[in-house]
């Protein structure tokens, strides 16, 4: 705020100043907190990975078939929580405004292609059909790397949260200034007072307990606030039993330079 004067209004406005500079240095430093803390993560957890290829491919000795199963079991949870702390530092640059989006034009289809097919070896075992249905759109002006996140994100919650034998299916089609890209599927659904707050930052929808499927609370929240950064949108329908579709729409023109995105609600 512009200090005018000495007066009560120009005391204000200095001490409003003094208060969001203090603000920005708290976020500055929350953020530099949580990359060092990720940091510090990602060493053990090379190191157990490294653990596990030895025993996985049983360079160490001989494991038994029972002893394999629980060595793919260390695997599959330190790959959990590698994800979490990647994802929860993203969300901690992005509220802290230190995020840069490295924006270019992209064939949307071409960019998800590659996604849908990691997402079928996901949903195998538990035999989800993952269909696509794609419109010719034009070029959106995104971050590859992090529009992927988001697919990714919406995907595995999908065939996280359908039942054995279930389908999802990809929409891409046009809208207004962009393209949209909707993730359908036939799961458990979401009740209608959970959906307003699927996007804040650890909450979980009361299904995801009463099927005892476990989440971070983050996901969710990390799409809205890159595509925040995007100038797009995200929302999600659902039913509960029937299934959900959670959709997100990107416009096709650069909105001006975005360093950063705003907070999530």
């Amino acid at each position: 705020m512009p200090v005018r004067g000495h007066d009560e209004i120009g005391t204000l406005a200095v001490a409003f100043n003094d208060m969001s500079d203090r603000l920005k240095r708290i976020d500055e430093y929350k953020a530099e907190m949580m990359q060092q803390i990720s940091h510090e993560l990602r060493t053990p957890l090379q190191a157990m990975h490294a653990a596990y290829y030895m025993l996985a491919e049983q360079i160490a000795g001989p494991l038994n078939e029972r002893q394999l199963r629980l060595v793919t079991t260390i695997r599959d949870n330190i790959d959990a929580l590698s994800t979490f702390s990647n994802q929860f530092l993203d969300l901690s640059k992005i509220e802290a405004g230190m995020m840069e989006f490295h924006r270019q034009q992209v064939d949307l289809l071409t960019l998800l292609t590659p996604i849908i097919n990691t997402a079928r070896v996901m949903a195998a075992p538990k035999e989800i059909t993952i269909g696509l249905a794609a419109q010719s759109v034009p070029p959106v002006n995104i971050d590859p790397e992090k529009f992927s996140t988001v697919a990714t994100n919406l995907l595995s919650n999908a065939v996280k949260f359908t039942q054995k034998g279930g389908n999802i299916t990809v929409t891409v089609a046009p809208c207004g200034n962009g393209a949209r890209v909707a993730v359908k599927d036939s799961g458990i659904g979401i009740d209608a007072d959970d959906l307003p707050k699927l996007f804040t930052k650890f909450f979980q929808a009361k299904s995801a307990s009463a099927v005892s499927v476990k989440g971070t609370g983050v996901g969710l929240a990390l799409v809205k606030a890159i595509m925040d950064g995007h100038g797009g949108k995200v929302y999600a329908t659902s039913t509960v039993g029937v299934g959900s579709t959670f959709t997100v729409e990107i416009p096709s023109q650069s909105t001006g330079s975005l360093p950063h995105a705003p907070q999530p609600n």
